[in-house]
């Protein structure tokens, strides 16, 4: 495993710009406050964004909860003016922001992505951001449906140790075993691991090498 500052990521993967901070955007009735307890901080946030630049979509996003991680995603994609079908998959059990006047890019499905058939996606997904259940068998469930899909770039959150972490500030979570998760079922994959609040995991496929010449 690889480690990257935040700053080394977004130069060697992601199109430089600085979003909005959208911890303080959508209906207020979502609006985290402080912004300290939005899921995704702002320096989060901004690799999403400028992740999202570089790669366009279609994106598929397993765990939305508030949209926060939605919506920097979203302005990623109108930065560098992606077509309309680079769009954004979002997979929740239950969102709680929903209103797209203003998303003609995102796509909500509320569903428990680990019961989702992979047929049911007629995409093929540039990358995926996976914060969904934090469980090792939720982990493992959000990684194998994105493999099923052929995703060769993932973004997983909360990856910063198998104990609680801390993220967002000042509020301990239980364990979180996403990056035991991808360790143990991305073996073709190289991993970055980029240290956040609550850590960044970045998954590329490895091309498999040429086979030599007879």
């Amino acid at each position: 495993m690889i480690d990257l500052s935040p700053e080394e990521f977004i130069d060697q993967f992601c199109a430089r710009f600085v979003p909005q901070d959208h911890r303080f955007t959508g209906p207020l009735y979502v609006q985290p406050g402080d912004g300290l307890s939005a899921s995704v901080s702002l320096e989060e946030g901004t690799i999403l964004s400028c992740f999202a630049a570089e790669l366009g979509g279609p994106v598929l996003e397993i765990g939305a909860n508030q949209g926060v991680s939605t919506r920097f995603i979203h302005e990623g994609l109108d930065h560098r003016e992606w077509p309309a079908d680079h769009q954004i998959i979002s997979i929740d059990l239950n969102h709680l922001w929903y209103e797209d006047d203003h998303w003609p890019r995102r796509v909500v499905l509320n569903a428990d992505s680990a019961k989702l058939n992979p047929q049911h996606f007629l995409s093929k997904f540039a990358w995926a951001f996976i914060d969904g259940d934090h469980t090792y068998a939720g982990a493992v469930a959000d990684i194998r449906l994105c493999l099923s899909l052929g995703i060769g770039h993932l973004l997983l959150h909360d990856t910063l140790s198998e104990g609680a972490f801390r993220g967002p500030p000042y509020r301990d979570y239980p364990a979180s075993h996403a990056r035991r998760a991808a360790c143990e079922f991305l073996p073709g994959f190289s991993l970055h691991f980029v240290p956040t609040i609550s850590g960044l995991l970045y998954a590329r496929r490895v091309p498999a090498p040429a086979p030599c010449a007879s």
